[in-house]
């Protein structure tokens, strides 16, 4: 968890329950409330477990993660200028991020920990779809959506690493940035925008 991560979490966490854009909740009764259902009405607490007994791959954590990205394409579907609300994070990193959550407050409900997440990722939403790049070759290829390449190629930009305007296009200017970039944080140099490189630009500050 980053700093900028936990300030959020604290920030949000004491908020009320709800899709993370503001406005009225789409359906519910006429006081506001609604059901949660399957693995959302669990405690933190069972998800941790889970978690502590490094039983990630098992049929209890495929659960909790389909039932965390059934939540995020509800988002998707019905929140307006919403895309992708996690354009590049993976399941390891949403893992990371829920069970930093859950610590702050192990009898949380499940869905109480997703909707903090959502909140805290909202502001990094990809708002519009994208094309999707295919960049690298062999075990080093990745996918990934142009307007999110264009983004870390801005912050490449912004830390002295690339010269060329962001452009969304992935080609020797940007891969020799990449390269650099990957070199002085010690990852491994491929010159491919990977998770962890991704991870470093977007969400270490």
């Amino acid at each position: 968890m980053t700093i900028r991560l936990l300030a959020a979490v604290s920030a949000i966490s004491g908020g009320l329950m709800g899709f993370p854009f503001g406005g009225p909740a789409l359906s519910a009764d006429q006081d506001g409330q609604f059901a949660v259902e399957g693995g959302g009405a669990r405690t933190c607490e069972s998800f941790l477990a889970v978690e502590d007994d490094g039983e990630q791959g098992s049929v209890e954590y495929t659960y909790f993660m389909g039932w965390m990205q059934g939540y995020v394409t509800g988002i998707n579907r019905f929140q307006p200028e919403t895309f992708d609300l996690v354009p590049w994070q993976n399941t390891k990193i949403l893992t990371l991020v829920l069970q930093g959550i859950c610590q702050t407050d192990p009898q949380m409900t499940f869905f109480r920990a997703v909707d903090v997440m959502a909140r805290v990722l909202s502001a990094d939403r990809l708002q519009a779809s994208s094309k999707v790049l295919q960049v690298g070759e062999g075990e080093d290829q990745i996918a990934i959506y142009e307007a999110i390449l264009q983004r870390a190629q801005e912050r490449l930009r912004e830390k002295g690493y690339l010269d060329a305007s962001p452009d969304g296009k992935y080609g020797p200017a940007t891969q020799k940035a990449f390269e650099s970039f990957q070199k002085d944080n010690g990852e491994e140099v491929t010159g491919v925008p990977d998770l962890i490189s991704l991870y470093r630009l977007f969400a270490e500050e």
